[in-house]
């Protein structure tokens, strides 16, 4: 299939790229993802599509965690989560 074969080489291109070359390399892979993406969307495209199963149309849900890490007096530190209420939740392993 040409989007594979574009797809193949984009990623030749990329593990060839050297600080000399690497702006017109990123250029040709991107180049060569447009052209697999046309070609078959479903694999190489930059949108994420409903899944269609036996009963009806998975939904993708995505949620935004906020974290900041915080230092204990002994000096370790740990992550505290940042609810959208702005209250704290602490993670501490």
């Amino acid at each position: 299939m040409a989007a594979d074969a574009r797809a193949d080489e984009a990623l030749d291109v990329a593990k060839g790229a050297t600080a000399g070359t690497v702006q017109a390399d990123k250029l040709r892979v991107s180049t060569l993802m447009w052209h697999a993406a046309r070609a078959a969307p479903h694999r190489y495209g930059s949108k994420v599509e409903a899944v269609v199963g036996k009963t009806g149309v998975s939904a993708i849900s995505v949620r935004i965690r906020a974290f900041t890490p915080v230092m204990r007096e002994d000096g370790s530190v740990f992550a505290r989560e940042i609810l959208p209420d702005g209250s704290f939740l602490d993670h501490e392993g």
